[in-house]
């Protein structure tokens, strides 16, 4: 090989594994964006989820205040 097919050869090598690091930095940089989307949908269903907590836990709440009134009312007419 000559000096210049020698450089050739050697650049075409360099395009090509430019063209294969772009290509597995294009990827990794979908693959972060698609567990970016990811994430905020589980934060968001945790969200929710937290909500409809809070909220079965408040009905239990007042669910059980009004047992207590019963209770101290039974126990008053028992005294």
């Amino acid at each position: 090989m000559c000096k210049d097919t020698q450089t050739a050869a050697t650049d075409c090598q360099a395009c090509v594994l430019l063209a294969r690091a772009m290509d597995t930095t294009a990827l990794a940089q979908s693959g972060f964006s698609d567990l970016g989307a990811l994430c905020q949908a589980i934060q968001s269903a945790c969200d929710q989820l937290a909500g409809i907590g809070q909220y079965l836990a408040d009905d239990w709440i007042n669910s059980l205040d009004g047992e207590l009134e019963t209770l101290a009312t039974v126990r008053q007419t028992r005294q």
